[in-house]
């Protein structure tokens, strides 16, 4: 099941990879009209009508999708899935109480719970390790992102050092796994198998399968 977020109703990164959770004249939107609403909303729909039955849901989304669905997690948590990766996020907010959304946890009404949740949640980051374009037109440079690294790769080991910190300051183990993937840039259908492959094979891909999709890159 692929939802789709089209520019014609979801323009730009606020309305789709920062979750329209601030208006246009930055004001905080009630949660319910939040992006990140319309996929837990569909997953009870597909629940409530049958289509899909006892069986578990998975969500992965990829560059700006991995960006939507760690924001996800973030901000509504992640009942309802049974497991959930981020792949190659283009940048992402951090576990900090004290950093304004979308840099961080702040600011927008999170319960004060919200950053032990999500400490606590089963969270993996996918990260391409030649997937370090700093020229790429489509890698986010404002200042915020610049500063969790110069390219995607570092910005996945970033986050992760972010949450085994946070995790530390709080007594608590993380439950978040980081996976460098080799040879995997900034290509979607790539991490797309790798990622069934660590859901349902049980293990991350072999190096001979990761040779096939080397040095590509299709968001």
């Amino acid at each position: 099941i692929a939802p789709t977020f089209g520019n014609e109703h979801w323009p730009g990164v606020e309305s789709y990879n920062n979750g329209s959770v601030w208006t246009e004249d930055a004001e905080l939107r009630d949660r319910a009209y939040w992006s990140y609403q319309a996929v837990v909303v569909l997953a009870q729909q597909l629940r409530d009508t049958g289509i899909v039955g006892s069986q578990p849901l998975y969500l992965f989304g990829h560059s700006a999708g991995g960006q939507f669905v760690h924001r996800l997690v973030s901000t509504l948590g992640a009942d309802g899935f049974a497991g959930v990766v981020a792949g190659n996020p283009g940048w992402y907010t951090l576990p900090n109480a004290t950093l304004t959304f979308p840099e961080g946890l702040s600011g927008i009404g999170l319960p004060a719970d919200a950053l032990e949740r999500l400490l606590a949640t089963p969270l993996v980051i996918l990260a391409g390790d030649q997937d370090t374009d700093t020229l790429d037109p489509n890698l986010p440079a404002e200042p915020a992102a610049l500063r969790q690294g110069s390219h995607r790769f570092a910005r996945a080991r970033h986050y992760f050092a972010a949450g085994q910190t946070a995790a530390a300051q709080l007594g608590m183990p993380l439950a978040w796994q980081l996976h460098e993937v080799a040879g995997i840039g900034h290509d979607g259908e790539a991490m797309s198998h790798v990622c069934a492959h660590w859901w349902f094979e049980g293990r991350m891909p072999d190096a001979a399968w990761l040779a096939q999709w080397s040095g590509r890159t299709t968001a």
